[in-house]
């Protein structure tokens, strides 16, 4: 939501205490490096997030929609990075729970979510 910076802030003693993998969705991903966080994946469909963080170094994962159409894929080819595709419904907050699950994680601390 709205108050997602606030609430990255609100946390920052435990992710410096238990040092989680930070996914940053589009804009979060601003958000995480504005704190002088490391960020280890930016997901999303690419259309919030600032050169500075796709430039950053981390996983990217670029969200395609089920109708085939992936937006973000132009821009990180202009800016020459490396990055995977990710097909799947839903929204790019739903693809990061789902690729956080996927790598095994024991527990999921959302910021910022909106639903």
């Amino acid at each position: 939501g709205r108050d997602y910076k606030r609430d990255l802030g609100a946390i920052l003693s435990y992710i410096k205490e238990a040092r989680p993998v930070l996914i940053g969705v589009d804009g979060g991903a601003d958000a995480i490096l504005d704190y002088g966080l490391k960020l280890d994946i930016i997901l999303g469909d690419m259309d919030s997030v600032s050169d500075r963080a796709l430039l950053s170094k981390c996983e990217r994962v670029v969200h395609a929609y089920t109708d085939g159409r992936v937006p973000g894929k132009q821009r990180v080819e202009e800016l020459g990075v490396k990055y995977t595709v990710f097909a799947a419904p839903g929204t790019s907050e739903d693809v990061a729970l789902l690729l956080a699950a996927g790598k095994g994680a024991d527990l999921v601390v959302a910021v910022g979510t909106h639903s």
